[in-house]
C-alpha cells in the first residue's frame, strides 16, 4: 500500500523532472540561435497533430 503510494509520488517527480529538463533543452537551443529550426518542428508538429485528430473521428 505504502510502496503504490510512494512509486506514484515517485512517476509524478519523475515527470515533472522530465519536464524541466525539456523546457532547459529547448532554452539551450534557443539561446544557441536554433529558435527558427525549433518553431518549424513546431509547426509540423502541430499540423500532424491536426491530421491525426480528424483521423480518429469515429465514422458514422
Amino acid at each position: 500500500m505504502i510502496a503504490d503510494i510512494l512509486f506514484g509520488f515517485f512517476m509524478l517527480g519523475s515527470f515533472f523532472v522530465l519536464g524541466v529538463g525539456f523546457w532547459a533543452l529547448g532554452r539551450l537551443l534557443r539561446a544557441k540561435g536554433h529558435g527558427p529550426l525549433l518553431d518549424t518542428l513546431d509547426g509540423r508538429y502541430i499540423r500532424l497533430h491536426a491530421e491525426v485528430q480528424l483521423g480518429m473521428v469515429p465514422v458514422g
